[in-house]
C-alpha cells in the first residue's frame, strides 16, 4: 500500500458509515452492482450474495457484517444510490483467487500522506450512535485504524478475511 515512505496509495471503500482502505494493487476491477444472486446455503452472514465476474461466481462480502452480524448489507444495497462492487485479488494461498466486496458509494483512489494521518485510539469522546466502534476496532479482521480529515478509516486484515472465506467453502 505504500507508494513512498511518506504516503499510502489505496482505494477508499465506503460501507455505510465506515470507510475501509485497501491497497490499490489488490483491486482487479470496480463496477456497478447490477445483479445479486442468492448466496450459497453454507455462506456466513457476512456474504451478501454472489455475483458473476468473468464467468465465475464470486461471494460478495460486506466488511461491516464480518465484524458484527447485521442487516447492513441488505439495507445498504436497497438504499445505496450508486452501489458498486470491488473485485479483490487474493493475497492468501490457498484461498479464493478473487472475491468481491460491496461498496455503498463509488470507491475513491486516494493518496494519504503520512503527515496527515492521526493515530486512532477509541474513547467515548469519539462516539457514533449507530455503531459500536470498539467492536470494529478490536476485531481480528481489522489490521488498524486511522483518522484522516476527521474521518475514521479502517484498514482490513485481508489475509484473515481470505482465510475465513476459505474456511466457509
Amino acid at each position: 500500500m505504500t507508494s513512498t515512505k511518506e504516503e499510502l496509495l489505496g482505494i477508499l471503500i465506503p460501507q455505510g458509515e465506515l470507510t475501509y482502505l485497501l491497497p490499490n494493487v489488490a483491486i482487479a476491477e470496480i463496477f456497478t452492482l447490477q445483479t445479486l444472486f442468492d448466496k450459497d446455503e453454507n455462506s456466513p452472514d457476512w456474504v451478501m450474495g454472489n455475483i458473476e465476474w468473468k464467468n465465475r461466481k464470486l461471494p460478495l462480502l460486506v466488511f461491516n457484517n464480518i465484524i458484527k452480524d447485521t442487516e447492513f448489507a441488505l439495507a445498504q444495497h436497497q438504499s445505496a444510490q450508486e452501489p458498486r462492487v470491488a473485485i479483490i485479488n487474493s493475497l492468501n494461498k490457498p484461498g479464493p483467487p478473487q472475491y468481491s466486496v460491496f461498496c455503498s458509494k463509488i470507491p475513491k483512489l486516494s493518496r494519504l500522506k503520512a503527515s496527515e494521518l492521526q493515530d486512532f485510539h477509541y474513547t467515548d469522546d469519539y462516539s457514533n450512535d449507530s455503531l459500536d466502534l470498539s467492536q470494529h476496532i478490536n476485531h481480528p479482521s481489522v489490521a488498524c485504524c486511522t483518522l484522516h480529515g476527521g474521518e475514521l478509516i479502517l484498514i482490513p486484515q485481508l489475509i484473515w478475511i481470505e482465510k475465513a472465506i476459505h474456511q466457509h467453502k
